[in-house]
Protein backbone atom coordinates (compact mmCIF):
# COMPACT_ATOMS: atom_id res chain seq x y z
CA UNK A 1 0.00 0.00 0.00
CA UNK A 2 2.98 2.60 0.59
CA UNK A 3 3.48 2.92 -2.95
CA UNK A 4 -0.07 3.87 -3.90
CA UNK A 5 -0.10 6.21 -1.05
CA UNK A 6 3.30 8.12 -1.86
CA UNK A 7 2.06 8.10 -5.23
CA UNK A 8 -1.48 9.70 -4.56
CA UNK A 9 0.45 11.90 -2.01
CA UNK A 10 2.98 12.79 -4.25
CA UNK A 11 0.39 13.18 -7.53
CA UNK A 12 -1.18 15.83 -5.76
CA UNK A 13 -2.10 19.81 -6.62
CA UNK A 14 -4.62 22.04 -5.91
CA UNK A 15 -5.93 21.44 -9.50
CA UNK A 16 -6.18 17.58 -8.30
CA UNK A 17 -7.28 17.57 -4.87
CA UNK A 18 -8.75 13.92 -5.42
CA UNK A 19 -5.40 12.68 -4.96
CA UNK A 20 -5.14 13.68 -1.38
CA UNK A 21 -8.59 11.73 -1.06
CA UNK A 22 -6.96 8.60 -2.45
CA UNK A 23 -4.10 9.24 -0.03
CA UNK A 24 -6.63 9.47 2.91
CA UNK A 25 -8.72 6.17 2.12
CA UNK A 26 -5.06 4.42 1.84
CA UNK A 27 -3.97 5.24 4.51
CA UNK A 28 -6.78 5.19 6.35
CA UNK A 29 -7.26 1.16 4.76
CA UNK A 30 -3.55 0.49 6.04
CA UNK A 31 -3.86 1.47 9.96
CA UNK A 32 -7.63 -0.28 9.34
CA UNK A 33 -6.03 -3.74 8.25
CA UNK A 34 -2.67 -3.25 10.71
CA UNK A 35 -5.37 -3.06 13.51
CA UNK A 36 -7.14 -5.69 12.53
CA UNK A 37 -4.26 -8.25 11.59
CA UNK A 38 -3.04 -7.01 15.21
CA UNK A 39 -6.13 -8.14 17.07
CA UNK A 40 -6.32 -10.88 15.01
CA UNK A 41 -2.83 -12.16 15.67
CA UNK A 42 -3.18 -12.15 19.51
CA UNK A 43 -6.64 -13.13 19.68
CA UNK A 44 -5.79 -16.34 17.93
CA UNK A 45 -2.41 -16.82 19.17
CA UNK A 46 -0.95 -16.16 15.69
CA UNK A 47 2.35 -13.62 17.08
CA UNK A 48 5.24 -14.47 15.57
CA UNK A 49 8.86 -12.85 16.44
CA UNK A 50 8.99 -11.79 12.48
CA UNK A 51 5.45 -10.09 12.81
CA UNK A 52 7.00 -8.48 15.99
CA UNK A 53 9.70 -6.84 14.27
CA UNK A 54 7.58 -6.64 10.29
CA UNK A 55 4.64 -5.15 11.35
CA UNK A 56 6.16 -2.13 13.42
CA UNK A 57 8.38 -1.14 10.40
CA UNK A 58 5.63 -0.96 8.01
CA UNK A 59 3.87 1.11 10.13
CA UNK A 60 6.99 3.61 10.04
CA UNK A 61 7.55 2.81 6.53
CA UNK A 62 3.68 4.18 5.95
CA UNK A 63 4.37 7.51 8.13
CA UNK A 64 7.43 8.48 7.31
CA UNK A 65 6.74 8.35 4.12
CA UNK A 66 3.71 10.17 4.77
CA UNK A 67 5.54 13.12 6.48
CA UNK A 68 8.16 13.22 3.96
CA UNK A 69 5.76 13.48 1.13
CA UNK A 70 3.49 15.90 2.83
CA UNK A 71 6.28 17.92 3.59
CA UNK A 72 7.57 18.05 0.11
CA UNK A 73 3.94 18.93 -1.34
CA UNK A 74 3.33 21.35 1.83
CA UNK A 75 3.19 24.65 -0.27
CA UNK A 76 0.31 23.41 -2.43
CA UNK A 77 -1.89 22.44 0.66
CA UNK A 78 -4.53 24.90 1.11
CA UNK A 79 -4.31 25.16 4.79
CA UNK A 80 -1.95 23.03 7.21
CA UNK A 81 1.30 22.42 6.48
CA UNK A 82 3.86 19.93 8.12
CA UNK A 83 6.69 21.61 9.63
CA UNK A 84 10.43 20.39 8.19
CA UNK A 85 11.33 20.34 12.31
CA UNK A 86 8.51 17.71 13.28
CA UNK A 87 9.88 15.77 9.63
CA UNK A 88 13.51 16.03 10.69
CA UNK A 89 12.20 14.51 14.01
CA UNK A 90 10.84 11.29 13.08
CA UNK A 91 13.25 10.26 10.39
CA UNK A 92 16.27 11.09 12.37
CA UNK A 93 14.79 9.14 16.01
CA UNK A 94 13.75 6.01 13.42
CA UNK A 95 16.58 6.13 11.45
CA UNK A 96 18.75 6.02 14.87
CA UNK A 97 16.12 3.34 16.29
CA UNK A 98 16.65 0.84 13.20
CA UNK A 99 20.17 1.56 13.43
CA UNK A 100 20.44 1.24 17.07
CA UNK A 101 18.17 -2.52 16.39
CA UNK A 102 20.74 -3.76 13.76
CA UNK A 103 23.57 -3.25 15.63
CA UNK A 104 22.21 -4.88 18.73
CA UNK A 105 21.09 -7.98 16.39
CA UNK A 106 24.60 -8.16 14.59
CA UNK A 107 26.78 -7.41 17.65
CA UNK A 108 24.97 -8.48 20.86
CA UNK A 109 22.96 -11.33 18.50
CA UNK A 110 20.03 -9.28 20.37
CA UNK A 111 16.34 -9.16 18.61
CA UNK A 112 15.04 -5.52 19.08
CA UNK A 113 12.01 -5.08 21.96
CA UNK A 114 8.69 -5.00 21.28
CA UNK A 115 6.85 -1.74 21.10
CA UNK A 116 6.23 0.70 24.27
CA UNK A 117 3.33 2.49 25.63
CA UNK A 118 5.55 5.77 24.84
CA UNK A 119 6.30 4.17 21.07
CA UNK A 120 2.89 3.24 20.54
CA UNK A 121 1.59 7.16 21.24
CA UNK A 122 4.38 8.27 19.50
CA UNK A 123 2.72 6.24 16.67
CA UNK A 124 -0.52 7.14 17.38
CA UNK A 125 0.04 10.71 17.45
CA UNK A 126 2.06 10.48 13.95
CA UNK A 127 -0.67 8.85 12.17
CA UNK A 128 -3.45 11.36 13.64
CA UNK A 129 -1.34 14.37 12.54
CA UNK A 130 -0.57 12.84 8.82
CA UNK A 131 -4.44 11.97 8.89
CA UNK A 132 -5.26 15.54 9.95
CA UNK A 133 -2.76 17.03 7.68
CA UNK A 134 -4.32 14.94 4.68
CA UNK A 135 -7.73 16.33 6.26
CA UNK A 136 -6.75 19.29 6.75
CA UNK A 137 -7.95 20.17 9.79
CA UNK A 138 -6.90 23.47 11.01
CA UNK A 139 -5.68 21.66 14.56
CA UNK A 140 -3.19 19.29 13.00
CA UNK A 141 -0.43 21.41 14.41
CA UNK A 142 -1.39 20.65 18.02
CA UNK A 143 -1.21 17.53 17.11
CA UNK A 144 2.41 17.58 15.86
CA UNK A 145 3.27 19.20 18.62
CA UNK A 146 2.19 15.90 20.85
CA UNK A 147 3.71 13.51 18.05
CA UNK A 148 6.97 15.95 18.24
CA UNK A 149 6.98 15.13 22.34
CA UNK A 150 5.80 11.80 21.98
CA UNK A 151 8.35 11.19 19.33
CA UNK A 152 11.11 12.80 21.52
CA UNK A 153 10.00 10.66 24.88
CA UNK A 154 9.89 7.32 23.08
CA UNK A 155 13.44 7.72 21.36
CA UNK A 156 14.96 8.58 25.01
CA UNK A 157 13.14 5.93 26.16
CA UNK A 158 14.13 3.19 23.15
CA UNK A 159 17.19 4.25 23.43
CA UNK A 160 18.05 4.04 27.57
CA UNK A 161 16.16 0.50 27.13
CA UNK A 162 18.73 -0.30 24.26
CA UNK A 163 21.76 0.55 26.60
CA UNK A 164 19.91 -1.60 29.59
CA UNK A 165 19.62 -4.67 27.04
CA UNK A 166 23.79 -4.64 26.05
CA UNK A 167 25.50 -7.19 28.00
CA UNK A 168 28.01 -5.94 30.57
CA UNK A 169 31.37 -7.43 30.20
CA UNK A 170 32.44 -10.54 32.58
CA UNK A 171 34.82 -8.27 34.81
CA UNK A 172 37.09 -10.26 36.66
CA UNK A 173 36.28 -9.80 40.91
CA UNK A 174 39.82 -7.83 42.13
CA UNK A 175 40.53 -9.04 46.22
CA UNK A 176 42.75 -6.51 47.98
CA UNK A 177 45.30 -7.80 50.62
CA UNK A 178 45.50 -5.92 53.76
CA UNK A 179 48.88 -4.84 51.78
CA UNK A 180 47.38 -3.56 49.43
CA UNK A 181 47.94 -5.80 46.58
CA UNK A 182 45.55 -7.23 44.14
CA UNK A 183 45.27 -10.80 43.48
Amino acid sequence: MVPFFIGSILSYTPVHDHFRYWALAIFLLAFVTDGIDGFVARRYHQKTKLGEILDPLADKLLLISGFICLYQVGADLPNVQIPFWLVAMIVIRDGVLLLGGLLMHFIYKILPRPSTKLGKAATFFQALTVLSVLIQWPGAIFLGYFAGIFTLASGFDYFMQGLQAIPVPFVKEVKVTKRGECS
